[in-house]
């Protein structure tokens, strides 16, 4: 049942989105000398090295073990960020996004907001100031997140370098619920609208919990998605 407290929580929404409207995905800066040259060759060695005995196929997920989540500055160069310990979503959303494409996979930018509970979001402003990094990723109880998704066929599934775990297609409003989304491309190669599980979002626009459309097949349904054991998650081929 759509309840008062959600209502107030959408109007939140919006003012969010307005906060956050004119954020673009990180990219990491190039030197264009041998200092960046030298760490981006050495991060897609690293990261083959991780490969397996899955080839290819398997998702970045030694990422979020060899670097930590916290601040960083914003514009690192590659040079910069593989020598740092502690990277912000933006920056490990970067290197996933090199990762995915060294194995011949095709990505797309994401912009997520969540809601988070007031203690937490205080608890990041207080550490983000501590590094003077800017803060202008909260707003009041929501936070803005990058991640990144690979696309085959005009649909999508979106890898969270950060906590090393693909995001189950859905959104929720409670605490650590994702509220908003945004495919940020510039490329026309892609179709106006990438599918998610049963969600056709459209690109290069914010979409709230209520204002994303279903695919047709899903629309007459409720679809459940259960989370992946950790045994399932760098799993590269299982679309919705």
């Amino acid at each position: 049942m759509y309840s008062d407290k959600d209502s107030l929580i959408d109007q939140d929404v919006d003012k969010a989105i307005a906060a956050f409207s004119d954020k673009y995905p990180t990219s990491l800066l190039h030197h264009r000398s041998d200092c960046c040259k030298i760490a981006k060759e050495w991060f897609v060695a690293m990261d083959r090295s991780f490969w397996g005995v899955n080839g290819p196929t398997g998702a970045p997920v030694w990422l979020n073990q060899y670097f930590e989540w916290g601040a960083s500055e914003w514009g690192l160069h590659w040079c910069e960020a593989v020598g740092r310990t502690t990277l912000d979503c933006g920056a490990l959303s970067a290197l996933a996004t090199e990762s995915f494409r060294a194995r011949g996979l095709d990505t797309v930018p994401v912009q997520l907001i969540r809601l988070h509970s007031k203690a937490e979001a205080e608890h990041w402003k207080i550490q983000w100031m501590k590094q003077s990094c800017p803060i202008d990723w909260i707003h009041g109880l929501y936070a803005y997140h990058e991640v990144v998704a690979i696309h085959q066929e005009n649909r999508i599934r979106i890898w969270d370098p950060t906590i090393s775990s693909w995001i189950d297609p859905g959104f929720q409003r409670v605490y650590g619920g994702t509220v908003g989304i945004r495919i940020t491309v510039r490329s026309h190669h892609l179709p106006n609208v990438l599918s998610w599980g049963a969600y056709r979002l459209p690109i290069n626009a914010w979409q709230t919990v209520d204002s994303i459309p279903l695919r047709n097949e899903f629309k007459n349904q409720y679809v459940f998605h259960q989370s992946q054991k950790p045994h399932q998650r760098a799993s590269l081929f299982q679309w919705g």
